[in-house]
Formats: C-alpha cells, sequence, structure tokens
C-alpha cells in the first residue's frame, strides 16, 4: 500500500499543520512498487516568500536516473537544494527563480560524482498563494499534470527516447508504455554541467482544479484517462494514495510517487504546507 515516505517525514514535515494564511492544500504518497529493491523518488512541499514577500507553495518530486547506488542521493540532493534555493528569498519573477533553483540543483547532483554518475528527474510547481496561479518546470521524465473535470492534461513534455519517438510518430503512446527502452531519459539533472530546463505557465488554477506531480512508476503504469478518473473527489490524500496503489495494482514496476494539490474548496480537506 501507499505510504507516506519516512525520509520526507524527517525533512520537511509530511504533516505540517493547518494555515489560515494559505488557499492551497497538497497531499503525498509514495511506495518502493513490486520490482525495485529500494524507494530513488523523493519529493517536497513547502511555503516559501519572493524578495518582496509574496507567498508561494513549491512542490516537487524527483526520481533517482539509473537505479544505481547514486539514485536515490541524486533525487533527494535535487529537492533539497531546489527548496534551499527558494528559501533564500532573493528571487522575485517564478520562471526565472525556476530555471535558477534548476541550475542549482544540476551543479550540486553533478558534484556528487563529478563525473555526471548520479542524476535524478525533477519537476516542480511554484504556486502563488494569493492568487492560484501556477508556474511549472522539468527535466526528465517525471510529469506535472493539470487534473480538470475528471481529465488528466499533461503539462510537460518527457525528455525521454520514447516521447521523441512518439513525437516522431514511429511509436503511440500506448507502444511507447511498454517500450523496452521506455526509462532512459535523454536530459537530467546532474547528468551534464549544463542543464536546459522546460517552464510552463503562468496558469491559473481554479478551485475545482488540482496539480499533480509524478514519477514514471505512476504515469508508465496507468493511462491518462485512468489517472484522471482516479483524481476525483476533495480528499487529496485519498487521491495521492489511489494513485500510487493503482500503479502498484498494474504491476508495479517502479518506485512510484504522486504529489497532488491546488486550491481549497467548501468541500476541500486541507493538507497545506509548511512555513520554511
Amino acid at each position: 500500500m501507499a505510504r507516506a515516505d519516512s525520509r520526507y517525514d524527517q525533512g520537511m514535515d509530511a504533516a505540517p499543520q493547518s494555515s489560515a494564511s494559505s488557499i492551497l492544500q497538497v497531499a503525498m504518497a509514495t511506495d518502493i512498487g513490486l520490482v525495485r529493491g529500494k524507494n530513488e523518488d523523493y519529493f517536497g512541499a513547502v511555503r516559501v516568500a519572493a524578495a518582496d514577500g509574496r507567498p508561494f507553495a513549491l512542490w516537487l518530486v524527483a526520481d533517482g536516473v539509473g537505479g544505481g547506488p547514486q539514485g536515490e542521493l541524486a533525487s533527494r540532493t535535487a529537492v533539497e537544494s531546489a527548496v534551499g534555493f527558494f528559501s533564500r528569498g532573493s528571487w522575485a519573477d517564478p520562471a526565472d527563480a525556476l530555471r535558477e533553483a534548476f541550475t542549482a540543483a544540476n551543479r550540486r547532483v553533478y558534484d556528487i560524482t563529478g563525473t555526471g554518475a548520479a542524476s535524478t528527474t525533477l519537476v516542480a510547481a511554484l504556486v502563488s498563494e494569493s492568487d492560484a496561479r501556477v508556474w511549472v518546470a522539468n527535466v526528465g521524465d517525471s510529469r506535472a499534470y493539470l487534473i480538470a473535470g475528471g481529465q488528466a492534461l499533461q503539462i510537460t513534455t518527457d525528455h525521454s527516447l520514447v516521447a521523441a519517438r512518439v513525437s516522431a510518430g514511429q511509436i503511440t503512446p500506448a507502444q511507447a508504455r511498454t517500450a523496452p527502452d521506455r526509462n532512459v531519459v535523454t536530459r537530467a539533472i546532474g547528468s551534464e554541467l549544463q542543464v536546459r530546463v522546460d517552464i510552463f505557465g503562468p496558469r491559473q488554477l481554479h478551485t475545482a482544479d488540482r496539480l499533480l506531480l509524478c514519477t514514471d512508476g505512476v504515469h508508465g503504469m496507468i493511462d491518462d484517462n485512468a489517472m484522471g478518473r482516479l483524481a476525483r473527489g476533495p480528499d487529496l490524500a485519498l487521491i495521492a494514495a489511489r494513485l500510487v496503489n493503482a500503479a502498484n495494482a498494474a504491476g508495479g514496476a517502479g518506485n512510484a510517487t504522486a504529489l497532488i494539490g491546488g486550491p481549497t474548496g467548501p468541500a476541500a480537506k486541507a493538507h497545506p504546507v509548511r512555513s520554511t
């Protein structure tokens, strides 16, 4: 069954207290899956502020690449480095700040080995607490989705071999799900000294909208239609666990992590994030 990651419990408060100042809620679930020997996913949810004091929620999900001994360290380093950048409060523009945070995380992860042997995917969302506008950044094949009206709409673009082949019309999305090279990424945090970061937004989140960040252990096991159905309902903790459990039920071929958040509503069960 899906569970809160104990690493996150120790480092970023997996069960934070309510905050009257935030209109946002967030919940997370992760599981090792049915095949892997350890969980190399890492995630975070914190409150940060821009240089002028504007409050934001920062949500992040990372997936260590390659299953090697450095994958777990790479994903944790990337998340903690990005959180550290935003927590300093010296930034102004959300899109520029995401790019700078990813660049800083890339250097920190690269420095683990100095050769690019340690690397990780990273997807992050910076959400304004005052009006629920969101900016998203990604490197690798961990994804961001907009969940609206029972549908899961992919925001990010995967940096992977199969995504390139789908884009070129060589294979279908269904074939990509079972392709032998489906886990090969073409861009990752820490694999090279420089990194190109994709930025999306700003996008307005409405009261019924949810933003989902997940690793390929989730989106590689359940298709977008199923994801949209599973993400219905007001209880975000239940939705996060439901997504991870569905990935395991479909085979659990990888570590599975789901983070889901959005504006609070009259029927929503709040899981707000903590100030840093």
